[in-house]
């Protein structure tokens, strides 16, 4: 059974709420804003925040220039491929991330010289002897070592053991340079009382980096992805996170089209948003865009409307068998578009026609003048089978009436009542005297020369048909379906544009009138053949007055099929 298709965890497929519930089981949907379907909005906002962490961390390193020789290198080095990881997310979502690189310089020059023989790590112990010396004050300890520097150490101890033996201790070995760089490194340990950021935190410390990723992606990152373990993985993260959301797209997707559900044409726009959101992402997509418009069929309606029609469509049985879901859906349209076919061509049944004049209680029936008969029409009452004593005939052209002593042109449509039952019945005669060549309109003449129709006119192709009973119906429903579709040329193919005027009247109504008339008038044994034509009128035709104008009667339905 057709129905608006729906995602894994029950969400209306494309709706906003589909698209947080499969954005919260990612870690997209613990970004800012990351609840909707707009994917490379919300990556160009992290790209954006990216830029703006590597700018806080250049402008940190640059205040601490002078003192990041203190930090050290394991965080130096785990900060730097932190500066990395956001470079890389500003690429990502079309950033430009310009300090990453000084950041990088910064951070692996740490203030010091351009080149040296020996690791941070040996320096920032050497110089961290230099300022932890119990035996001398802090000026001592830097004299004695800058001397050492310049000429050895021991010109510098000057036969002091302990003097000679603190320097050994600090220089280890390596050499008058090494202390010369060992003693750099001390004075910059000395300016390093503050290595704190803009956050407060010390620079490269786990908590530094912490606020920093918080600040861009507006959570915590996953351990396995974070700057914990040295090596951020930000846009693997990210990346994977958003071929998630396309794989459940797909999986929803594809199950929806074997389902032959529907997607309502707001939540397709999104789904085809979403997929071309993820695209610009750099995510591949495949042809998921093409199924969101396969699904897309739905055209609206009035459900119960349309179930209807599904059931009366199969109940003439003159199209394969239809589920009654209340969808119009292409198998419906075409069922529909065979429908009208097989009615032009008159293999629709039709129910049995009321006989409107109850001819053999009253002896009176339907039938046409000469000229009528020739043309199909029904517009005389016939009298025991031979009088055509009251007929609706149409303008008669060159023929004239005398009123009054003038003569007057037949050019309208007008009553006739035949002298052929003159002195049947004062009643009668009262009439023809008074009503014969009586006018009457165009509308009713149309009718009225119909009066075997206690059906419906329909033209379709330029056939005039008579239609009642479930193919009525059908005809009805379907007529007022098509007006309430939305958008069904383009989504099921017609390439028929139907125009027509409301089927109207009251000819169900009319018709149980007309016979209610007619048996009453019936029972009037010798003024039958005038109360039969007069009450039938008033009870079938004059009723249907009541409803529509009789012009609405005829239906022009252009159609030409597929």
């Amino acid at each position: 059974m057709s129905r608006e298709a729906t995602g894994s965890h029950g969400q209306i497929l494309g709706s906003l709420s589909y698209f947080s519930q499969i954005n919260r089981s990612t870690f997209w949907g613990n970004l800012q804003h990351g609840e909707g379907f707009d994917y490379y909005r919300v990556l160009r906002e992290l790209a954006s925040r990216a830029d703006g962490a590597i700018n806080s961390i250049y402008d940190d390193l640059q205040r601490r220039k002078e003192a990041l020789i203190a930090i050290p290198e394991s965080d130096r080095k785990k900060l730097a491929k932190q500066v990395r990881s956001f470079y890389d997310v500003s690429s990502m979502g079309g950033g430009f991330g310009n300090r990453c690189s000084d950041c990088e310089s910064l951070l692996e020059a740490s203030g010091g010289s351009s080149f040296s023989f020996f690791t941070q790590n040996e320096l920032q112990e050497a110089a961290k002897k230099i300022k932890g010396s119990w035996a001398y004050s802090s000026t001592e300890a830097e004299t004695l070592v800058e001397r050492a520097a310049k000429w050895g150490i021991d010109w510098a101890a000057d036969g002091d053991d302990r003097k000679k033996s603190f320097l050994k201790e600090i220089e280890d070995g390596k050499g008058q340079r090494f202390l010369s760089e060992a003693l750099e490194a001390y004075k910059k340990l000395g300016n390093a009382s503050d290595l704190s950021g803009r956050s407060g935190y010390r620079i490269g410390s786990d908590s530094y980096m912490h606020t920093l990723e918080r600040d861009v992606f507006g959570c915590t990152v996953p351990t396995s992805y974070s700057a914990d373990w040295g090596n951020p993985q930000y846009v693997k993260l990210l990346r994977e996170a958003l071929q998630e959301i396309a794989s459940q797209i797909q999986h929803n997707l594809e199950e929806a089209l074997r389902s032959n559900w529907y997607m309502r044409d707001e939540n397709a726009e999104h789904m085809r948003e979403a997929i071309r959101n993820l695209e610009r992402c750099g995510v591949s997509t495949f042809s998921l865009s093409g199924i969101a418009d396969k699904l897309a069929w739905y055209v609206g309606g009035d459900g119960y409307k349309i179930r209807q029609l599904q059931q009366k469509l199969n109940e003439l049985g003159v199209t394969d068998h239809l589920t009654e879901d209340g969808v119009y859906g292409k198998k419906t349209h075409n069922a529909w578009l065979d429908f009208l076919d097989k009615l032009e061509h008159g293999t629709v049944p039709t129910l049995a026609w009321i006989n409107l004049t109850q001819e053999k209680l009253s002896g009176v029936r339907l039938g046409g003048t000469t000229s009528a008969e020739r043309q199909g029409l029904y517009n005389a009452f016939i009298y025991n089978d031979k009088y055509r004593y009251i007929h609706f005939d149409p303008p008669h052209d060159g023929l004239h009436l005398k009123v009054n002593g003038k003569r007057i042109p037949i050019n309208f449509p007008h009553i006739n009542i035949e002298e052929q039952l003159k002195g049947h019945d004062p009643l009668y005669d009262w009439l023809q005297q008074n009503y014969n060549h009586y006018p009457i309109s165009d509308e009713a003449y149309a009718v009225l020369s119909r009066m075997d129709n206690v059906k419906k006119v329909v033209r379709i192709g330029g056939k005039i048909l008579l239609v009642c009973g479930i193919a009525l119906d059908a005809l009805e429903l379907g007529k007022a379906i098509e007006e309430d579709l939305h958008d069904a040329d383009g989504k099921l193919g017609r390439t028929t544009l139907s125009t027509a005027a409301s089927i109207g009247g009251q000819w169900g109504g009319a018709a149980l009138g007309a016979k209610l008339g007619a048996m009453i008038g019936a029972l009037g044994t010798i003024y039958a053949p005038v109360t039969v034509p007069i009450l039938s009128l008033a009870g079938g035709i004059a009723g249907s007055f009541a409803g529509d104008a009789l012009a609405k009667w005829v239906v022009d339905i252009t159609y030409v099929g597929e």
